[in-house]
C-alpha cells in the first residue's frame, strides 16, 4: 500500500505541474516547487482515506487539464544510471570558467501547452562578465540586442516594432526573458551551469548517462522519485553543452541547442550600445541609487544599512508612483493605435519603473531581520505584499506595450494596483522614520 501511495503522489505531482503550466498560475520556473509544496501540505493535513478520496476526484480533472498525449512534449523515462555525474558537471563548469572569450549560436524551443515556441539568437561572452545576445527570431523581439557592459549596466536595443530604440534595463527586467522564463543576460555557460549545480541538494542527484544522440555522454539531474529535471548532452569535441533539455513532471519543457561554439578574440566595442532613447520618464531628473542602497543589495538586506537608506527608499517609492501615474499621458486616443514615439516613451517609463523596483528589492529581506538576526515578519510581510502588487502591475503594463491598440482600462487598473502596493511600502518606511 505504501508503494501504491508513493506512485500516486508521483503521478499527481506531475499532473499538478502540467496543470499549473497550462493555466499559467505561476511562472514556469516555479511550478515544480509549488506542486511539491501543495502535495506536502495536503498530505500532512489529511488522513490516508481522505487523501485517497481526494485523489479519486482529482484524477479525472487533472487528466483533462493536462492530457497525457502531447506530441509537442514527449514523455521521458529516467535513465537507469547509478554513475555519479557531479565530477563531470564540475569539470565542465571549471572548463568554461577558464574561457576568456567565446560565442555560439542558440536555438531555444519552449513547449507552452501544445505549441512549440522557437527563439534563435547568437551569444557572445568576454571575461570577466561582458555579454552580448543578438535575437534573430523571437516573435515581437526579433532583431533585438542586449549587452552587459564592462561597467555592469544592462543595455537593450529593441527589436520588432520598436527596432533601434535603446534603453537601460534592470538586471531582472521582464523584457529580458526568453519564453522559458530565463534571462538573456544569464544565458552564458557559467550562469547556466551554476544554476544546474545549485539544484543538486537533498534527494536530487546528478548522474552521467549515455547521450541520446549516441555520441558522448550526458549529465542528468534527477529527483529522488526518478523524475528528470535537466539533461545536458556534452559535445564530445568542445566538452561544453551541446543540447540542454529541461523537464517538468518528466515531460519536455524546453530544449536549448548550442552550435557553432568558438573561442575567439572579441572586440570590446561589441559589448556597448549607443545612447538611450532621448526621453526620460518625467523629463526632470535621473534617479541613481545612493551608496547605502547599493550596499544594501550587496549585503543581502543589512539592517543597519536599511536605517541609513530610508529617505532614499521613500524617494524611490514616490518616484515610482509619479511614473506610474504619468503612463496614461503616452496612450493614443480611445481605440487608437500606438504611435512609434508614444510606444517608445511608454517603454522608457517601464524601464525606469523596473530599475526602481530592482533597487528596492532587498528592503524586504532587511525588514525580516533585526540587529540580532531574528525575524520581524510583520513589516516584511506588508512590504513584500506591496512589492508583489507592483510586480503584478508591471506584468499588465508590459503586456500592453506589444498590443497594437493598448487597453486603457487595463492600464488604469494596473495603475491602481501599483498605487495600492506603493502605499503599503510607504506605510512601512514612514513608520520606521518615526520610530526612535
Amino acid at each position: 500500500m505504501r508503494r501504491v501511495f508513493a506512485e500516486v503522489k508521483r503521478y499527481l505531482r506531475r499532473r499538478l505541474r502540467l496543470f499549473l503550466n497550462q493555466c499559467k498560475i505561476v511562472p514556469m520556473t516555479q511550478e515544480r516547487t509549488l506542486s511539491r509544496a501543495l502535495l506536502l501540505a495536503v498530505g500532512g493535513l489529511m488522513s490516508r482515506p481522505a487523501l485517497a478520496a481526494m485523489l479519486c476526484l482529482l484524477f479525472p480533472v487533472l487528466a483533462l487539464a493536462a492530457p497525457a498525449e502531447d506530441i509537442s512534449a514527449p514523455v521521458l523515462s529516467a535513465k537507469s544510471s547509478t554513475v555519479d555525474g557531479q565530477a563531470e558537471l564540475q569539470s565542465m563548469l571549471d572548463r568554461v570558467r577558464r574561457m576568456k572569450e567565446y560565442c555560439f549560436d542558440s536555438a531555444l524551443t519552449t513547449y507552452i501547452g501544445n505549441k512549440p515556441v522557437v527563439e534563435t539568437g547568437k551569444l557572445f561572452f568576454k571575461s570577466p562578465n561582458m555579454i552580448r545576445f543578438e535575437v534573430i527570431k523571437s516573435a515581437s523581439h526579433s532583431g533585438a540586442i542586449v549587452v552587459r557592459q564592462s561597467d555592469g549596466k544592462i543595455r537593450g536595443q529593441m527589436g520588432g516594432i520598436l527596432r533601434g530604440i535603446k534603453v537601460t534595463l534592470s538586471p531582472d527586467s521582464k523584457l529580458l526573458r526568453s519564453a522559458n522564463g530565463f534571462s538573456l543576460v544569464e544565458s552564458d555557460l557559467v550562469s547556466l551551469l551554476n544554476g544546474a549545480e545549485h539544484k543538486i541538494k537533498g534527494d536530487i542527484k546528478c548522474l552521467t548517462v549515455p547521450s541520446p544522440s549516441g555520441h558522448g555522454e550526458a549529465v542528468e539531474i534527477v529527483e529522488g522519485d526518478g523524475d528528470v529535471v535537466d539533461r545536458i548532452a556534452v559535445d564530445p569535441k568542445t566538452k561544453v553543452p551541446a543540447e540542454w533539455n529541461i523537464y517538468n513532471g518528466n515531460r519536455l519543457s524546453s530544449t536549448l541547442t548550442i552550435s557553432n561554439f568558438q573561442c575567439s578574440d572579441l572586440n570590446d566595442d561589441l559589448f556597448t550600445l549607443g545612447k538611450d532613447f532621448a526621453t526620460k520618464a518625467l523629463g526632470d531628473e535621473d534617479f541613481a541609487p545612493s551608496p547605502n542602497l547599493t550596499a544594501l543589495r550587496k549585503d543581502n538586506g543589512n539592517k543597519s544599512l536599511l536605517s541609513q537608506s530610508l529617505t532614499e527608499i521613500e524617494r524611490a517609492t514616490r518616484r515610482m508612483r509619479d511614473i506610474s501615474d504619468d503612463l496614461s499621458n503616452d496612450l493614443p486616443a480611445k481605440d487608437g493605435d500606438w504611435s512609434r514615439r508614444g510606444r517608445a516613451v511608454y517603454l522608457t517609463k517601464l524601464a525606469d519603473l523596473e530599475s526602481l523596483q530592482y533597487m528596492l528589492r532587498p528592503v524586504g529581506t532587511a525588514l525580516g531581520k533585526n540587529e540580532g538576526g531574528d525575524s520581524t515578519a510583520a513589516p516584511a510581510d506588508t512590504w513584500n505584499k506591496g512589492q508583489a502588487d507592483c510586480e503584478k502591475a508591471m506584468e499588465q503594463f508590459i503586456a500592453q506595450l506589444w498590443s497594437d491598440k493598448p487597453d486603457t482600462q487595463s492600464i488604469q487598473s494596473a495603475q491602481e494596483t501599483m498605487k495600492t502596493g506603493l502605499a503599503q511600502m510607504s506605510q512601512i518606511t514612514s513608520a520606521l522614520q518615526e520610530s526612535p
